[in-house]
């Protein structure tokens, strides 16, 4: 996180459906992470937002139990929204399930 702000996997996808971001959601072509342009509608700054999600989290938990590790730091879990969005906290959670 390059600032003091930190915003919850629910958050992210909160603000994606509300449609304020400025861009796309796009991909890092190396990591497959996602990012995205938004502007902050309280203090009109612009943020780049970038996070993780399933698609960018399963090669990682693949690699590292390919290489035997025994764990890595994976995404805050109490930022899920398992009742909000069932199926953004399963998808989540099948993911780390690879390792």
């Amino acid at each position: 996180c390059s600032s003091d702000l930190e915003i919850s996997y629910a958050g992210i996808n909160q603000i994606i459906a509300s449609g304020v971001n400025t861009t796309e959601v796009r991909r890092d072509p190396y990591l497959k992470t996602p990012y995205y342009n938004y502007r902050d509608s309280e203090s009109g700054k612009l943020y780049q937002m970038w996070y993780d999600d399933p698609t960018s989290l399963t090669p990682i938990y693949e690699w590292a139990s390919s290489m035997g590790l025994r764990g890595t730091g994976p995404y805050r879990f109490d930022q899920l929204d398992p009742l909000g969005a069932p199926e953004e906290t399963k998808a989540m959670w099948d993911a780390i399930a690879k390792f």
